[in-house]
């Protein structure tokens, strides 16, 4: 005997697990904030610069090695190496070994110091450059809250279309399920500590939102192919969900996994710092799928209801007037 799939007894689960998310998420975040990379703030560089003699003639790791017994020696932890690839010289290149805004001026200088004589010692024909300085990435931030607030928008104004082209009843479970998967997306960065920069939070709750509003819109698209089928009008509105629900899922969970697979390549193309900002999108990705297919028909069910039931009082209205219209017209 086939089952089927009955979303609307379900609710009381995925209200549970919803409400154990963010009330959880919301406590970490408040007691322990967001886990913020360095990259939100201030950040220390220990830059050098390396010609062409010390690139051919020498072993880069020994310009490497001169670098980190020196911070070692000073008790300096950096965070990331990498050769500045967006800087390269003509004529050499960039090493940039990245701090903590925490890592103290004094022990830098020491290690500037330290590494200069090793230079000198180590590499005596060839030309090296070092120093340290402190950055700071606001115009980065900045950037991700505008773009974090701008996604936001997009996805409210996304449902005024559903509005116009599915009725109220799916606006109002859609815009539902935008403020559900935004917030459970960025509650779930409080929980799982997955390090993110400043708007970072915003930015993918705006993700999580824009996202659902895609998914949804599928849902929707079914849902109004499913009502132009004849037995429609005699379906009750759980039945008329269900069957939303069973002809859409595999097409949401399509179009969810290859937006995956998009995110996942871009990442493995990507820089380590573009890959940071990307991967994590994953998960606002997961959440979408999770308030769309478990949570939104669910939902849709007690939203629906009393719409349904306004129709049907309304075509019965309808048809009552046009009955004692036609014998007057007799």
């Amino acid at each position: 005997m086939k089952t089927e799939f009955k979303p609307v007894k379900l609710l009381p689960v995925w209200l549970a697990v919803s409400a154990v998310l963010l009330v959880a998420g919301i406590i970490l975040a408040s007691v322990l904030g967001f886990n913020l990379t360095p990259e939100e703030g201030k950040i220390k560089t220990f830059e050098v610069d390396y010609d062409v003699v010390a690139e051919t003639a020498y072993d880069p790791a020994d310009i490497e090695k001169a670098c980190e017994d020196a911070f070692k020696a000073n008790g300096l932890n950096y965070l990331k190496k990498e050769t500045d690839t967006a800087t390269l010289l003509a004529d050499g290149k960039k090493l940039v070994y990245t701090f903590s805004y925490k890592a103290e001026d004094e022990a830098l200088t020491a290690a500037l110091t330290a590494a200069k004589a090793a230079f000198g010692e180590k590499l005596p024909e060839a030309q090296i450059y070092a120093n340290f300085h402190t950055a700071e990435n606001k115009a980065m931030n900045e950037a991700v809250w505008r773009g974090a607030i701008a996604l936001c928008c997009g996805a409210i104004v996304g449902m005024v279309y559903v509005l116009i082209r599915f009725g109220v009843a799916a606006a109002l479970t859609g815009l539902t399920l935008e403020v559900h998967g935004a917030g459970i997306a960025a509650t779930i960065f409080a929980i799982t500590r997955i390090p993110v920069t400043a708007g970072g939070p915003l930015l993918y709750a705006g993700i999580a939102a824009v996202t659902v509003l895609i998914l949804w819109i599928l849902y929707c698209m079914k849902m109004r192919e499913s009502s132009k089928e004849p037995d429609y009008a005699a379906l009750s509105t759980d039945e008329r969900v269900e069957n939303a629900f069973r002809a859409s899922w595999r097409l949401i969970a399509c179009v969810a996994g290859g937006i995956g697979a998009a995110v996942v390549l871009l990442g493995a193309c990507a820089t380590a710092g573009v890959r940071l900002l990307v991967l994590p999108a994953l998960l606002p990705l997961a959440v979408a799928v999770y308030s769309v297919l478990f949570f939104g028909p669910a939902l849709h069910v007690y939203v629906k209801r009393p719409f349904d039931r306004m129709s049907v009082k309304r075509k019965r209205y309808t048809g009552k007037k046009k009955a004692e219209k036609a014998p007057d017209e007799g």
